[in-house]
């Protein structure tokens, strides 16, 4: 018995010396593969690591992100050369939620994956990335734009570019993958791209200062053109302060519902309409003429700005209908409307891309904030003379804050009480009507009233009207109903503490959004005139846009 337990013994360890070496192979290579896997995985599902917030960097890439990873914020592979003492390099994510094929993560599926551009950071003792360019990814040829800046350089003419060795001579100038080329310079080069992201559309404007599109476009996407656009520069964030002007004035332009998208937009109930109409150009023209015209001190945006059913990329929507007043330095204040969403993007992630723009008022005071303390606000213009007294405030309504945790009542007389002092004039703006819009009886009107179709109550709370008599504001206006441009009076009600009124309409201006063939597009203007106190407003519209017309005392 002894001997045959010792023989079964013999044979199991017999076996294990003959199998143990293979199968210690098979381990290491098993753990060599997935100990990558591993750390990502680890990284983004569990510890929720940071994506690319900004800063120099030594790389840019695409790379392909597998859901099981999460959000994809950073992603480690093996270096290709070993740099910086180790065998991994952790690649950033440019801080988009819409991947270059065109999905969200949110909405990533089992064992699916998705492209994003990953960037590295520079080391501080190494180069950095100054310039890029976007080329053929099927040659090795050099794009245009490197060619004329090499052109340009010490080197001599473009068809010098080759050293006396048969190479490249370049400058600087490396090629990546998928045609995209980037320029090394010293990390502390005031030319150091210290942000980079990527915008989809045939019809992109980047206004931002200091922000550059680069020329061509990656072709990851097969409908949407991919645009890169980077920054050089140390970017400061300051809110602006509004101020009367010398001579005593104030002047406010309202636009609303633009409906812009990502794409050149379809034109709808033109009054001249022609066979091939580019909404959103069309649109821009008419907003940079009144602009030109009126030169505002602020521009407000009553609500919807972009169309987020038809708009594949809301970054480029908005940057495209911000870009008048961006690139004028104009300040800018925005009142939410229902259709500023998108189906790739949260509303809280929409809110903050807002909050970064350069020249917009609306701001986040601490990472805690709630966000209707974000897209509520209040407006203070303060004297040409002192810096401490406001002489008019402008309040902002977001109504499409859901799950609020404060009623309006309550938001309104904290604006009001933050103020320095309490102006005599005040504007208040939002893009839904309140209930008070459609009034009874005879009323007094100016303008075209076009529709009176029964408001949603579950949009305005009841108790605006009142709080706006309390807090002191002469005028309110609003969006929602294109085809609306009249301004609308409600009497002063001693016996309910209501003071008199001003309701106004800011017609539509975008051509994407529906409207009448029988009238054009309009806007609508403010001006606050402190010397004599008073309040007026007027339109221009797009047919002649140096006409002013429907000039009304609001305050005298």
């Amino acid at each position: 018995m002894l001997r045959v337990v010792g023989s079964v013994v013999h044979r199991i360890f017999k076996l294990l010396r003959r199998t143990f070496i293979p199968l210690a192979i098979l381990l290491f290579l098993f753990t060599a593969v997935l100990d990558i896997h591993t750390q990502n995985f680890y990284n983004n599902r569990v510890v929720h690591v940071e994506k690319y917030t900004g800063g120099r960097i030594s790389g840019l890439k695409r790379i392909r992100c597998h859901s099981w990873f999460g959000n994809c914020n950073q992603i480690v592979e093996r270096s290709e050369d070993g740099t910086q003492g180790t065998d991994t390099i952790t690649w950033y994510k440019i801080g988009r939620e819409l991947s270059l094929d065109g999905s969200s993560y949110l909405d990533h599926q089992a064992w699916s994956s998705h492209d994003y551009l990953y960037v590295t950071y520079a080391d501080t003792e190494g180069d950095a990335v100054v310039d890029v360019a976007l080329g053929d990814p099927r040659s090795l040829e050099p794009p245009q734009y490197v060619v004329k800046e090499l052109t340009k350089s010490k080197l001599g003419k473009a068809k010098s570019r080759f050293d006396v060795s048969g190479h490249y001579d370049l400058n600087g100038w490396t090629q990546l993958k998928d045609g995209i080329w980037v320029k090394y310079g010293p990390f502390e080069s005031p030319e150091a791209i210290t942000d980079i992201t990527y915008l989809f559309g045939e019809d992109v404007i980047e206004p931002r200062p200091q922000w550059n599109l680069v020329d061509g476009s990656l072709s990851f996407h097969p409908h949407h053109p991919i645009r890169l656009s980077f920054a050089r520069g140390v970017r400061r964030r300051e809110l602006p302060k509004l101020r009367l002007s010398k001579d005593k004035m104030f002047k406010v332009l309202q636009l609303s519902d633009l409906h812009f998208t990502s794409d050149f937009g379809v034109c709808l109930d033109q009054k001249d309409a022609v066979d091939e109409c580019h909404a959103d150009a069309k649109s821009l023209a008419f907003i940079h003429r009144v602009i030109d015209e009126e030169s505002p001190d602020l521009v407000v945006y009553t609500g919807d700005l972009i169309d987020g059913s038809r708009t594949f990329d809301y970054q480029t929507a908005f940057l495209k209908a911000l870009s008048p007043v961006i690139s004028r330095s104009i300040p800018f204040a925005i009142a939410m409307g229902e259709h500023d969403t998108s189906v790739f993007a949260s509303r809280d992630v929409i809110v903050e891309f807002l909050t970064t723009l350069p020249f917009s008022t609306m701001h986040r005071q601490t990472q805690e904030q709630w966000i209707g303390n974000i897209t509520n606000y209040v407006i203070p213009v303060m004297s040409d003379i002192d810096d401490s007294l406001a002489v008019s405030a402008i309040y902002m309504l977001d109504l499409f804050e859901a799950n609020s945790p404060e009623p309006l009542e309550t938001i309104l007389h904290r604006l009001y009480n933050s103020l320095p002092n309490k102006p005599s004039m005040s504007l208040e703006f939002q893009h839904y009507p309140i209930a008070e819009y459609r009034p009874r009886g005879a009323f007094a009107l100016v303008g075209q009233y076009n529709e009176k179709t029964r408001l949603k109550s579950s949009r305005t709370d009841k108790n605006t009207r009142k709080v706006l008599s309390d807090i002191g504001v002469q005028c309110m206006s609003v969006g929602s109903e294109h085809t609306n441009e009249c301004c609308i009076r409600s009497d002063a009600q001693p016996d309910q503490h209501l003071k008199e009124l001003w309701m106004c309409f800011g017609p539509s201006v975008g051509e994407g959004a529906y409207g009448s063939t029988a009238m054009d597009r309009r806007v609508r203007l403010f001006k606050l005139d402190s010397q004599n106190n008073q309040i007026t407003t007027w339109k221009r519209h797009r047919d002649d846009p140096s006409e002013v017309f429907d000039y009304q005392f609001i305050q005298k």
